[in-house]
């Protein structure tokens, strides 16, 4: 009986990890700031900076090692797809990109998503039409945001600032959840999808490429041994 308590608690253990939430965070003013967190594992801006600086300090000057030659991955792929295909390749990424956003964002909650900008630009006239640009970008983006997430709070506010002596300001503050559950869902399902363009298009598209960029070297070689060898036998011939 003690394997049944061992599994059971295995199991539990399992869906208490799977519906935990991932938690994010990010804010933007005049520095961005974002933080991610799982249970007791966080990952936040600061925490890079901190590792950057002293990755700097400890930095020695090392010797200049000669590069290797690379193959070139797209070359060889244009090579054997074309741009068309290339292209057909792209849009097929990107509707599997589009669809992972999509499934991530119908379970994604937002507890707060707040947008300030000011528009400033020393010129009326500039001002304004910087101004209606801004709404133009800002105001769609984030409404694809509200209408395909569970939104709590948000608010945008963005408004001209007439004065010479301004600068524009833009501030941010995002914070959201969702469970672990979606995210390895979505990473499975349509990171299999792109594995499957990969394997059956990719691959054999770069296989094709290299085998066209594969020049005969030794064609004219080939030619010249073959029209020695011919002379010789020839010449043997007459002997």
């Amino acid at each position: 009986m003690a394997w049944l308590w061992i599994l059971g608690s295995v199991a539990l253990l399992l869906i208490l990890f799977l519906i935990s939430s991932v938690h994010v965070s990010f804010s933007y003013d005049k520095k961005m700031k974002y933080k991610l967190r799982w249970l007791f594992i966080s990952i936040s801006s600061e925490d890079f900076k901190e590792k950057t600086t002293e990755e700097k300090k400890e930095e020695k000057p090392q010797e200049k090692k000669p590069e290797k030659p690379k193959s070139s991955f797209l070359k060889n792929l244009y090579k054997g797809e074309g741009l068309t295909g290339i292209i057909d390749i792209l849009r097929d990424v990107s509707q599997i990109a589009q669809g992972a956003l999509k499934y991530v964002f119908e379970h994604l909650i937002v507890k707060r998503f707040y947008i300030d900008i000011s528009v400033a630009c020393g010129d009326a006239a500039k001002t304004a039409i910087r101004y209606g640009q801004v709404c133009a970008g800002v105001y769609p983006c984030a409404g694809i945001i509200v209408s395909n997430t569970k939104c709590r709070s948000y608010d945008i506010n963005i408004y001209p600032d007439f004065d010479d002596k301004s600068e524009s300001k833009i501030s941010v503050d995002f914070k959201g959840r969702v469970k672990l559950f979606f995210i390895i869902k979505t990473a499975v399902v349509y990171g299999l999808k792109l594995l499957k363009i990969y394997k059956n298009r990719i691959i054999p598209s770069i296989i094709r490429g290299e085998r066209k960029g594969k020049k005969p070297a030794n064609s004219r070689e080939s030619q010249i041994k073959n029209n020695t060898v011919s002379d010789e036998n020839n010449s043997k011939k007459k002997e």
